[in-house]
């Protein structure tokens, strides 16, 4: 009978040892994401590669007061100007469009134009 109970009393005891056992998160993992940097899109700047030219997809910017989207490699003449005015936009969204807005598809491009439209 003292075995039984013996056996009992260190099952609960490991058990309660892994509830409670602290478990260190590996923070340098890429899909862990901390408060400060959880985004949906990415930034213009967080495009740091040698050549663009290998990278397909667009910007989307204000330009001239108006949302624009550019060509990944060519960022210094629109290829379409929207109608939509930024300076109606709240802060939040200036500031996204003033950076740029990476979209890696048409779908995506779409997507996020269809987003400020409405």
């Amino acid at each position: 009978m003292k075995k039984i109970i013996f056996g009992i009393f260190i099952i609960i005891l490991l058990v309660l040892v892994f509830i409670f056992l602290p478990i260190k998160k590996n923070d340098d993992s890429p899909n862990n994401f901390n408060s400060e940097n959880d985004q949906n899109v990415l930034q213009n700047d967080d495009l740091n590669f040698e050549d663009k030219s290998k990278i397909n997809g667009y910007i989307i910017k204000d330009y001239d007061g108006k949302i624009a989207v550019f060509d990944i490699n060519d960022e210094e003449k629109p290829s379409k100007i929207t109608t939509i005015s930024v300076k109606d936009l709240p802060e939040a969204d200036k500031n996204l469009l003033k950076e740029g807005i990476f979209a890696e598809s048409k779908e995506v491009l779409n997507s996020i134009l269809e987003d400020y439209c409405s």
